[in-house]
């Protein structure tokens, strides 16, 4: 592994030579079983600049714990996988309606537009926009100003340069000091 940087260097001057997320989280998670260590990777490694990878790292006990999707599909299919095709089909319409079902009968419980975890997101991003700063530059755009770096947020445009405001559909630390609800 150690000559793979060296070699893309030499074979590509100027390029950039990147790492496969999931290896270095399948590694990681090999060596490393603290929960808390976990964790704070987890969160790092979804940040999209560096800026907000110090961020993260900064705060990282307000981050969001993030499930993989593709896990849990195949956990909740794990008894089913040696079944012939058909069966196997049928199975996953089963399991599938019975986690529609409960998932309704919690969502209707629930006394909020959003889902918990979603309320749970926009918490901690409100508690990162205390210590930000926003300037408008114009009609609906914001400069804002945290301690590592300077975003740019278009509200109108639902945008933001951290591309979390894109990512989640929710607005970000950024956006929420551009708005005014880090109060």
């Amino acid at each position: 592994m150690k000559g793979l940087p060296r070699a893309v260097a030499e074979g590509l001057p100027g390029s950039y030579h990147f790492y496969c997320i999931h290896h270095l989280s399948t590694n990681f998670h090999g060596n490393f079983k603290s929960e808390d260590l976990r964790k704070l990777f987890m969160n790092a490694e979804y940040s999209l600049r560096e800026g907000a990878f110090k961020d993260v790292m900064e705060s990282s006990r307000y981050s969001v714990l993030t499930t993989n999707v593709a896990e849990s599909f195949n956990a909740l299919l794990k008894s089913a996988r040696e079944l012939p095709i058909a069966a196997l089909v049928e199975q996953t319409r089963w399991r599938l309606s019975d986690f529609f079902q409960y998932r309704q009968k919690a969502g209707s419980k629930w006394m909020t537009r959003l889902t918990p975890n979603a309320e749970d997101w926009l918490a901690d991003e409100r508690i990162l926009a205390g210590g930000y700063m926003a300037h408008q530059c114009g009609w609906t755009v914001y400069e804002v100003k945290s301690k590592y770096h300077v975003d740019e947020v278009d509200l109108q445009k639902k945008a933001c340069t951290c591309r979390l405001f894109q990512t989640m559909g929710m607005p970000c630390s950024h956006a929420i000091t551009a708005m005014g609800l880090d109060q």
